[in-house]
Formats: C-alpha cells, sequence, structure tokens
C-alpha cells in the first residue's frame, strides 16, 4: 500500500470512529481513535484533506 492510500484509509477510519454518535444512555463513552491522526488532520491544508477524503472521486 502506498503512502497516500495509507493516509486515506487512515482518514477515513478515523472520520468513521470521530463521527459516530453515542446512542443516549445506551452507548459508554468509549469511541477511540488515533491522537497522531487527529493533530495530522488539524495540520493539513483544507485542499489536502478533501483529495484524501474524497479519495480520488471526480467532483
Amino acid at each position: 500500500m502506498d503512502r497516500k492510500a495509507r493516509a486515506a484509509a487512515d482518514l477515513q477510519l478515523f472520520v468513521q470512529r470521530y463521527g459516530r454518535k453515542a446512542r443516549s444512555r445506551l452507548d459508554p463513552n468509549d469511541r477511540t481513535y488515533d491522537r497522531r491522526v487527529e493533530q495530522r488532520v488539524k495540520r493539513m491544508k483544507a485542499e489536502q484533506l478533501d483529495a484524501l477524503l474524497r479519495n480520488g472521486e471526480d467532483a
């Protein structure tokens, strides 16, 4: 797996875990995600983040 594909896969997993909503009173606060990916996302340019999220899709 090349570096760009790995970054896209890491980002997709991060977004899936980070954005998951807890059901009130049913789910514990046990949703974990990679803090290193979070820091990389915060430092990325918007265009780079958009390209990784789209993962090659045409807009």
